[in-house]
């Protein structure tokens, strides 16, 4: 660069301040733009060593320059006539001139730039009129007592200063904390220095103004101002088994002890979990289990037949028996142990080894496969120890072996019998022997002996008993005896006949009286009844026609015969509902509209429609106009069950309700216990349970615990793909009550079920 000399005045030196555009024309390529950049500056820190940073009243820029230079009044005198001072092609807009004490030994390479205090909104440089003054690091500092004007104010470093009336510069309070700024404090930090505002990372700028410095820290911590670390902080982990929360730094710290079998974790937080260590097996009685990656027990394979083994790598099915059960090995007691092995028990059986579910005993009377004789009973010993007969009995004489038992004879031994009237007794042989003289009427047989009064005959040839209706026959033993059942109604000539008791009297159907006449034959008693409302009537003496007035009979309803329910009153041939009549009893509404009696008044039963109001209903209300009654779903600790001729009833929980017969339905089971119906929504049932219907076997509905607490409806169980058991829901809360995208519906038998 080329120096520029011109001659400087002794003992003071004459500035001139130019703009940056007439400093370019006047110095050419002198003056570039980084030897510019360097000397503009906004406060203390932006300066080089041993300069200080000058900033005018309402500017946020300056120059540096060294302590004391530039510190002059303004003058004016040297601009005239439109031109400069510094020569041609600067302007008199472009230059003003400042007075300052220069040492007049000193020559500069270049012109000493300062800032214009004045109120220009261009930047100015000034210039000593003597470029032969140093500039730069090696200008030398003005004097303490430099000149500056009063009402001026700049910064030295960080120390805001004021011109005093002296003319001189003075620190001006303390120090600035951070930016000094055209003799002002200000900002919140110091320039280039980082922090951290949240997640966001943030650099201090050179007014001392925090700004946000790159994208805040999502997938770990920020810290210092800068994103660090492996993990977002308060996060949760588990490593293993063991629980992690992510701290302020980003890094992953142990949250408490370890967990003993699963360590699960969610947005919230890493819990504990499980109940047994994933991998691992047991045995659920015979059912081998294995631990899944949840720590759940979770059956596996199907169930053994007789004993289940865990171990370490497994669970095995072994064994030949059910442990505890019991057997026999021919005659040898034996149990099955724990490891399904059968091993005897006591001693051997004399007869027969008999098992059951709760042990194996000795019985029986024989040896299976032996023989013997009870009386004429040839006989065999079965496997239970017990003889049983073998084919028929023996007409005379058995005989048994080791190898059977047989018959033989011709008759019993010691029995008796007649060959005609000759009386004759059985011997040991089973051969018949004559015993005495032969009979004048009758040898009875079985004792050998002669007796009787009459000939025997083969037919009843007489009636006899207290009224005469017992038919006769004269027996073996020559005595008249009854041949059969009395006759009901005659008897003659040892024969019975007739349909009826002579004299006695009957209705045939409702309309005609009869009598029986003597022999023992209804015939008409009187003319036939007439009219729809008149009816036969009989007693034991006699048999007519009678008028029916069923309009005064409450008991009866329309035509002849109709009986209304117990406690039901008669209305204009119609059955109503009274005061005396059971809550739950069937009636009719009208049109045809079945109903149920409630209070004494003909209602809609629960689940049915049709209800405008709550007193169309029984109680528990309506669901709304042409909607459906509710009955006792939403009432904790009661069920209601109907049927479809409008029987219902209300029942405790405890007690339940189910179906009896005729279509009606009744509390309990109608035996003393619990009815197929314990819930009718979820009101009747715990937290986290569901009331489950079971359609296709009447009413059947019970509380289910859910699999998922809180999953409404996964309490219910599943019929098989895409079908599962309905879930019973309260109409008045159809939302709350029902999983997503199901509605609360009524079915007269099931109740209201999510659908």
């Amino acid at each position: 660069m080329n120096k520029l000399h011109r001659p400087l005045a002794i003992g003071r030196a004459t500035l001139t301040v130019i703009g940056l555009a007439a400093l370019a024309a006047l110095f050419g390529g002198c003056f570039d733009s980084p030897d510019v950049a360097k000397i503009t500056c906004t406060g203390g820190s932006s300066c080089p060593s041993g300069y200080i940073c000058t900033i005018a009243t309402g500017q946020t820029q300056g120059r540096c320059q060294r302590p004391g230079v530039g510190d002059a009044s303004t003058s004016d005198t040297n601009v005239s006539d439109g031109k400069s001072a510094l020569g041609d092609g600067v302007s008199a807009a472009d230059a003003r001139t400042y007075s300052s004490e220069v040492p007049s030994d000193l020559t500069p390479d270049l012109p000493m730039p300062i800032y214009d205090a004045g109120s220009g909104s261009d930047q100015r440089i000034a210039t000593t009129q003597d470029t032969s003054l140093p500039s730069g690091p090696d200008a030398p500092a003005s004097s303490p007592d430099s000149a500056c004007s009063s009402g001026q104010s700049r910064c030295n470093g960080l120390q805001p200063q004021a011109c005093g009336t002296d003319g001189n510069w003075a620190n001006s309070g303390q120090a600035c904390p951070y930016v000094c700024n055209a003799g002002a404090c200000s900002g919140a930090c110091p320039p280039s220095t980082k922090q951290c505002s949240g997640s966001q990372p943030q650099l201090c700028d050179e007014t001392g103004t925090w700004q946000d410095n790159g994208s805040p820290c999502t997938t770990n911590a920020c810290n210092g101002g800068t994103c660090s670390g492996s993990c977002s902080p308060n996060s949760t982990t588990c490593n293993g088994r063991q629980p992690q929360t992510c701290d302020s730094t980003g890094t992953w710290q142990n949250a408490g002890t370890l967990c003993p079998y699963v360590c699960s974790a969610t947005a919230t937080g890493a819990t504990c979990a499980g109940q047994c260590t994933p991998g691992t097996y047991t045995c659920s009685g015979q059912q081998p289990q294995k631990c899944d990656n949840t720590g759940t027990w979770q059956s596996s394979g199907t169930a053994c037949q007789y004993v289940c083994s865990a171990t370490a790598t497994g669970a095995t099915c072994a064994g030949q028996c059910t442990p505890g059960t019991y057997t026999c090995s021919g005659q040898q007691p034996q149990k099955c142990d724990s490891t399904g092995t059968w091993q005897s028990a006591g001693t051997a059986c004399q007869y027969v080894c008999s098992a059951t579910a709760t042990g194996a005993t000795c019985g029986g009377q024989c040896t299976p496969g032996t023989y013997t004789c009870s009386g004429q009973q040839p006989q065999k010993c079965d496997s239970t120890g017990t003889w049983q007969s073998a084919g028929t009995a023996c007409q005379y004489v058995c005989s048994a072996t080791a190898t059977g038992a047989t018959c033989g004879g011709k008759c019993t031994p010691g029995t008796y019998t007649c060959d005609g009237q000759q009386p004759q007794t059985c011997d040991n042989t089973g051969a018949w022997q004559n015993t005495g003289a032969a009979c004048q009427y009758v040898c009875t047989p079985s004792t050998g002996e002669c007796s009787g009064s009459c000939t025997p005959k083969s037919t009843p040839t007489q009636c006899g008993g207290a009224q005469g209706l017992q038919p006769q026959i004269c027996d073996q033993t020559g005595n008249w005896v009854a041949s059969g059942d009395a006759c009901q109604y005659v008897c003659s000539g040892g024969s019975c006949s007739g349909s009826c008791t002579p004299n006695s009297y009957r209705c045939s159907g409702t309309t005609q009286p009869q009598t029986c006449n003597a022999s023992g034959e209804w015939v008409a008693y009187g003319s036939a009844c007439s009219g729809s409302c008149e009816t036969c009537t009989a007693s034991a003496t006699s048999a007519s026609c009678t008028s029916i007035s069923f309009q005064s009979d409450p008991n009866n309803c329309g035509t002849c015969g109709y009986v209304c329910r117990s406690g039901m009153g008669c209305s204009a041939g119609v059955c109503v509902c009274t005061a005396s009549s059971a809550n739950g009893t069937p009636c009719t509404r009208p049109g045809g509209v079945v109903g149920t009696c409630w209070s004494g008044a003909c209602v809609l039963p629960a689940y049915f429609s049709g209800c405008s109001t709550e007193a169309d209903c029984v109680p528990g209300g309506c669901t709304g106009a042409g909607g459906y009654c509710i009955g006792a779903v939403d009432v904790a600790g009661e069920v209601s069950c109907t049927s479809p001729i409008g029987s219902y009833v209300v029942c405790s929980t405890s007690e339940g309700c189910s179906p009896a017969d005729d279509e009606l339905v009744q509390c309990g089971d109608g035996s003393g216990g619990t009815g197929n119906v314990t819930c009718d929504g979820p009101s009747d049932c715990p937290e986290n349970s569901d009331c489950c219907a079971y359609p296709g076997s009447g009413q059947v509905a019970h509380c289910v615990a859910e699999t998922t607490p809180g999953v409404i409806g996964s309490g219910c169980p599943s019929e098989g793909p895409g079908s599962q058991l309905p879930n019973l829901c309260d109409p008045s809360n159809p939302t709350s009550s029902c999983p997503t995208g199901k509605t609360c519906q009524p079915t007269v038998e099931e109740g209201f079920s999510c659908e």
